[in-house]
């Protein structure tokens, strides 16, 4: 025995003079296969999970409607039997301009009058990107517009979306251009640029004095080269569809450490609260949810990965927890599938104990 180490000694050590560069690669891999899991593992089960936080969710009239629900029934029941007092609601180009100078705003006013009286506050999403598919809402007759006029149309809409709620009482921020960094995602004519972001960044400045909180484009990335928003928010999805290998899911989501160390660095750089945008509580499967099977459902949201991502999201340094799937929800209340909105429920009351 003491032969065969004294052999493999040698070997390694000629292996290292032989090649310096691969067996500094070789440890650093090692490193990284101990050091990443014993790192996430200390960060979940050393890091405490806030237990007052700001519960709160998007609801997006055109994913009700897919859904084949009553909008309007679905956004009482998240007010009034979920008790939620915290949204982020959309105003939607194409839905609200279909027609070059005809907007009609009268389903955004209901959502935000019904909030007001409640108590409840928005953060509203502006600007051409907005959450859910296709990212960018523009109506069909801005295609045919030049840029420079393009843009001047989207500028002319968002003037009077932002003037028209700005001293609304269940105002509390406006979100500048949904992930506007995730410019390799989305059906858009124009992806968001710094450039452009920063120009809308002031023009809402000059309209409004309400905060402008902005989203990252994903998990990862820094808010570099965008202007400095009122607070910086992120998305968490943690089991989605893995589209490279069918079948089969991913998580993507990096562990408790890395979104705190992240966060750290963002705070201080910018010295500005964070939110977490979008925290999936919904299934991402390879088609849309309700074509899916309850067994598809499941597979990558349930009650109790509901409970687990609302307690990976409490250990994050954030105040507000936009959670994402609130359509789904309600879809599942009045297709005898109950227990999804009674475990979103619990978990909404108890983040006000």
């Amino acid at each position: 025995m003491g032969k065969q180490i004294k052999k493999a000694k040698f070997s390694l050590k000629k292996f290292r003079a032989g090649h310096p560069r691969v067996f500094v690669v070789v440890i650093v891999f090692i490193g990284l296969i101990v050091i990443w899991p014993l790192a996430s593992w200390l960060s979940w089960t050393l890091s405490p999970a806030k237990e007052k936080y700001t519960f709160a969710t998007s609801f997006s009239v055109p994913q009700a409607e897919q859904f084949g629900s009553d909008w309007k029934a679905n956004y009482t029941a998240l007010l009034d039997d979920m008790q939620i007092r915290q949204f982020r609601l959309m105003s939607y180009w194409n839905r609200y301009e279909p027609e070059r100078g005809k907007i009609d705003l009268s389903e955004l006013d209901w959502q935000m009058d019904e909030a007001a009286k409640r108590g409840a506050k928005v953060s509203l999403a502006i600007g051409l990107r907005q959450p859910r598919w296709p990212e960018c809402h523009e109506p069909t007759w801005s295609l045919a517009l030049n840029q420079s006029d393009w843009r001047q149309a989207l500028y002319a809409y968002m003037e009077i979306v932002v003037k028209r709620y700005k001293d609304h009482p269940a105002l509390e921020s406006f979100q500048l251009e949904n992930e506007s960094q995730a410019w390799y995602f989305g059906d858009c004519r124009e992806q968001p640029n710094p450039e452009r972001v920063r120009e809308e960044f002031g023009l809402v400045r000059t309209w409004s004095s309400k905060p402008i909180w902005m989203s990252l484009s994903d998990q990862y990335g820094p808010p570099i080269g965008y202007p400095a928003a009122d607070a910086y928010g992120y998305s968490l999805y943690t089991k989605v569809y893995n589209n490279l290998i069918p079948g089969t899911y991913i998580n993507p989501s990096p562990p408790v450490w890395f979104h705190q160390a992240r966060g750290t660095l963002i705070k201080a750089a910018n010295n500005k609260p964070l939110f977490l945008h979008e925290l999936q509580l919904e299934p991402w499967g390879s088609k849309f949810i309700a074509e899916m099977t309850t067994r598809e459902q499941h597979e990558t949201m349930n009650q109790k990965i509901i409970h687990d991502n609302l307690q990976f999201a409490r250990k994050l340094d954030v105040d507000h927890i936009y959670t994402w799937g609130s359509e789904w929800w309600y879809w599942g209340q009045t297709h005898d599938q109950p227990e999804v909105w009674q475990a979103v429920k619990s978990e909404v009351a108890a983040s006000k104990n």
